[in-house]
């Protein structure tokens, strides 16, 4: 017969794998192949490095939602100072130049350049460089960051000077620009982000113009540069994370940033340049009749075809090298722009309803 201490660590054995096989049993009727389980209205995340990360299912980051109308406001453009996320290689240089065309005053580089004698003023000016024609700068560098912090020690955003403001950096513009008091519309054109890279090889490749030109990769290889030399991965995601270059992001940081643009940002394919150009518009309050409109865009979508940056170059399939070494490289960037090529689609009755 066993004695009181031998059937005691046998009932504490039986309660120990009835825990476990309710732990198991429950592990696996949770996860599936995208690995996250709903608990009230959170989920959890597992990342590749095997930690989890916790998000709501309509969390975005704190900046944009204290920054930024969201999309369910309609745009009042007299009261607004909008923003347009510049991605490199993704059509924004265009942008620029269709609003330079429209003689819109715009905040980016160009105003802050000694050559107009506006870099060292203590305030806000906005000043056309060419006579009464042509477009309007304001006195500040939006393009990197301590040009931003300078822009907000000025009160860029509350002199409403600016019609609208370019930036590489949008977590930083909306950030520091913005407040409660005066709060944004945030825009961006976007574009695959393998076929943005292929781009920003060839083209820097060739761009002495360019403060960033790359002699060194003109006769490279694109096979070597994409497995070897190119660290511009994830751009999309860490931009709006905050983080750098060299910095990792998850997939915490993804679905904040498709949230994130989902309700706070007007976006624009490069794909659909004309129909994203007209939404941006009518963010703007740009009216599209008259004949400065007419002229403009006609130069740039029909009779014309004015293109800033453009570069002819081979381009790469799926089949390639280059290609799946870039796939591998950048798995949560083409997520969002997959998502962000949907969401363009749901935001046309959205934009078409502002001007009802």
């Amino acid at each position: 017969m066993m004695n009181g201490q031998s059937r005691r660590g046998i009932v504490a054995l039986i309660l120990v794998c009835v825990v476990v096989a309710t732990i198991v049993s429950l592990v696996v009727h949770v996860f599936d192949d995208t690995t996250y389980e709903v608990s009230s209205s959170k989920r959890r995340y597992l990342t590749t490095e095997g930690s989890y990360n916790t998000t709501n299912d309509d969390e975005i980051y704190s900046w944009a939602e204290r920054n930024l109308h969201p999309l369910t406001e309609p745009p009042q453009p007299d009261k607004e100072v909008s923003m347009m996320w510049h991605i490199p290689k993704s059509g924004g240089t265009t942008v620029v130049k269709i609003y330079e065309c429209l003689n819109l005053t715009i905040a980016n580089r160009a105003g802050s350049l000694p050559k107009f004698h506006h870099d060292k003023d203590k305030e806000i000016v906005a000043f056309r460089p060419w006579g009464e024609r042509g477009p309007s700068y304001v006195n500040v560098d939006t393009s990197r960051p301590k040009g931003i912090e300078h822009a907000a020690k000025l009160g860029l955003v509350p002199s409403n000077k600016a019609d609208i403001i370019f930036t590489g950096f949008p977590r930083d513009a909306i950030e520091l620009l913005y407040d409660e008091k005066n709060r944004g519309r945030a825009m961006g054109v976007f574009r695959h982000p393998i076929h943005r890279l292929v781009s920003k090889f060839y083209y820097l490749g060739v761009a002495d113009w360019e403060g960033s030109y790359q002699p060194q990769w003109k006769d490279m290889d694109i096979d070597h540069w994409a497995s070897k030399v190119n660290r511009d991965n994830e751009h999309m995601v860490k931009k709006l994370a905050g983080k750098r270059q060299n910095e990792k992001v998850n997939e915490e940081d993804l679905q904040l940033a498709m949230q994130t643009v989902k309700s706070r940002f007007v976006v624009g394919v490069l794909d659909h340049m004309e129909e994203s150009i007209h939404r941006f518009n009518a963010i703007l309050g740009i009216d599209e009749t008259t004949d400065t409109s007419k002229d403009c865009l006609d130069q740039f979508f029909r009779h014309g075809s004015k293109k800033s940056n453009s570069n002819t170059h081979a381009e790469v399939s799926k089949e390639d090298t280059a290609y799946q070494v870039l796939a591998e490289k950048n798995p949560l960037d083409i997520r969002l722009y997959n998502f962000i090529v949907d969401l363009f689609e749901e935001q046309r009755d959205v934009i078409k309803a502002y001007s009802r």
